[in-house]
């Protein structure tokens, strides 16, 4: 979910997701993971994270914005599924950055290859800066400085080489993204319809929230649907042209695909559960990662290392075609 509420929700997809059998890989560099992806040729996952503790002060999808709070830790780890090694860890590692002079402050992310490589397309929430003085604005005011960074990956050397930053008006809030086929076009998902503001936390009974397509060749963005989202956390895509946005809020996977220009609703789906990411499997079949007790939930948000809310991930394979 969007913020702090859906990091441990990830960290048992991650587990899911990554063999047929369920194996805990505890250590500190999947603390705080909010996005994973898994190379299915390559046998590799994926996943952005971060410090508990940062993520308990800095957090712009959950509302959070102490930027004194930040711990300057975020990077993508990966590990081997099917190698555990001697201590069960898999392999574990931390990519390296080349290329990109600023901290990473990590939220979802998406990945494609291109001509056997492997891109990332990584949220990014920057605290905003005030660029004549090179201060610190207060965010709390004005909200992150969220971009859209692009990195292409030397697998030789695990390093993440910077290619782009993509920054707009239309990238407000984002929580996950999903790149298509081509790598060139992505959605995001703004979890939010402003930055900050009395009514952002009202959101979640309201409902909120946007999609924007952007370029990754030009940067361009701009906001291609923006009317009854509750929340939109995690997006998937597939090669049909659909897209599947889950809204948090109302617990349902709401199915787009492009009409003139517009991401036009075409289905959707009711899960009953509170939702965070999805993802589409080899089969095609979608998988969300949802929590049975919603109470459990807001617990754990307030007590992240105590208190460890339930959570599922469900498969559905009745969707669109």
């Amino acid at each position: 979910m969007a913020g702090i509420l859906g990091y441990w929700a990830i960290f048992w997809a991650f587990i899911v997701l990554a063999t047929d059998t369920c194996t805990c890989v505890r250590h500190s560099l999947l603390e705080g993971c909010e996005d994973l992806w898994l190379d299915e040729q390559d046998r590799k996952l994926y996943a952005a994270c971060n410090s508990l503790e940062s993520c308990k002060g800095w957090s712009p999808g959950g509302n959070l914005y102490n930027i004194s709070a930040r711990s300057y830790t975020d990077h993508i780890a990966v590990i081997d599924v099917d190698q555990p090694g001697l201590d069960g860890l898999y392999g574990l590692r931390q990519l390296k950055i080349s290329g990109y002079q600023d901290d990473l402050d990590l939220h979802g992310f998406d990945v494609r290859k291109i001509e056997g490589r492997l891109w990332f397309w990584l949220i990014n929430h920057r605290p905003p800066i005030d660029h004549v003085t090179g201060e610190f604005l207060d965010a709390l005011v004005v909200g992150a400085n969220s971009t859209v960074e692009i990195f292409d990956l030397d697998k030789a050397s695990d390093t993440l080489e910077h290619v782009k930053t993509v920054a707009s008006k239309a990238i407000f809030t984002p929580n996950s993204i999903a790149v298509e086929e081509d790598s060139l076009g992505f959605v995001i998902t703004n979890d939010h319809n402003t930055k900050t503001g009395t009514f952002c936390d009202l959101e979640m009974l309201t409902g909120g929230g946007s999609l924007a397509y952007c370029r990754s060749d030009t940067g361009k963005c701009y906001i291609t649907a923006d009317k009854g989202f509750s929340i939109p956390n995690g997006i998937a895509y597939d090669k049909n042209g659909y897209y599947y946005v889950a809204n948090s809020a109302s617990g349902l996977i709401t199915v787009h695909k492009f009409v003139n220009n517009e991401l036009i609703q075409v289905q959707s789906i009711n899960t009953g559960y509170p939702m965070d990411n999805l993802w589409l499997d080899a089969d095609g079949n979608l998988i969300a990662t949802v929590f049975p007790d919603s109470i459990a939930l807001v617990e754990s948000s307030m007590d992240l290392y105590n208190i460890v809310a339930p959570a599922t991930g469900l498969t559905i394979n009745d969707i669109a075609k």
